[in-house]
């Protein structure tokens, strides 16, 4: 009796608290009933839906059947990519939201929805490494937004979360308004694994993929360090002109 009264006065205290501070919607902050989107920014936020290639991520103009035309050129040093959103309209304000505004709390609404896309990809067994920052930027922004979603993302999927797995060796110059070739130039050698994957699957996030050239290098640091299978995750994936510069403004990586 005492266990069913005290159950019933939680639900009564918690009732009475989401009553007085309701969720609010994570783009627009309107109230809603449980966290996430509100009904309008859900139906605006522009999630990946349709033909993707099943290797870069990137969306598609019609079915597709294995790698994209890009992809079967130029493999890139990963296995498999997803990601949740693309990089335009609501999809980059959420993302530069995460990025640049404090907004902390996306990250595990980006790592659902990432986990819906790796469901029967990873699992227990699976290594999630988040792409690092340079310490002298970390301090400045405080978090690693790539991190806070590979924390979730590691407990959603029952993985394990290895945020130290990659080091940047060096800082490297912003990423924006340069051609493909100048990001892939520029972040080469920024990375190397502080701790060996021998054989181990890893799932590689970030929270937006632009070029490339960030995952590239980083996917070569864990092949080196013995990774047997890389799948690349991002929350936000630009189109890209995969032959000159990025589409879609102020993409960063």
């Amino acid at each position: 009796m005492t266990h069913t009264i005290q159950s019933l006065s939680r639900l009564a205290w918690r009732g009475a608290v989401d009553a007085l501070y309701p969720h609010a919607c994570a783009t627009c902050d309107a109230a809603v009933t449980e966290p996430g989107l509100c009904p309008a920014c859900w139906r605006d936020m522009p999630f990946g839906r349709g033909d993707v290639c099943p290797v870069c991520a990137t969306p598609q103009a019609g079915a597709i059947d294995g790698p994209c035309d890009a992809c079967r050129a130029s493999p890139p040093p990963w296995d498999d990519g997803v990601a949740a959103l693309r990089y335009e309209g609501a999809g980059r304000g959420f993302a530069l939201a995460l990025k640049h505004a404090d907004r902390t709390r996306h990250a595990p609404l980006a790592a659902d929805w990432l986990a819906r896309r790796l469901r029967g990809t990873a699992g227990p067994g699976t290594l999630v490494v988040p792409v690092p920052l340079h310490p002298l930027r970390l301090l400045t922004r405080r978090y690693n937004q790539s991190a806070e979603i590979g924390r979730h993302l590691a407990r959603l999927c029952g993985a394990d979360h290895a945020p130290r797995t990659l080091v940047r060796t060096r800082r490297t110059a912003p990423q924006d308004h340069r051609t493909r070739a100048d990001r892939f130039a520029n972040q080469a050698g920024a990375f190397r694994a502080a701790v060996g994957v021998e054989g181990r699957h890893v799932v590689l996030v970030d929270d937006v993929m632009a070029s490339g050239a960030t995952m590239h290098h980083c996917a070569l640091a864990l092949r080196q360090a013995g990774a047997t299978r890389i799948t690349v995750a991002a929350l936000a994936r630009v189109a890209s002109d995969r032959a000159g510069a990025i589409t879609s403004p102020h993409p960063t990586s």
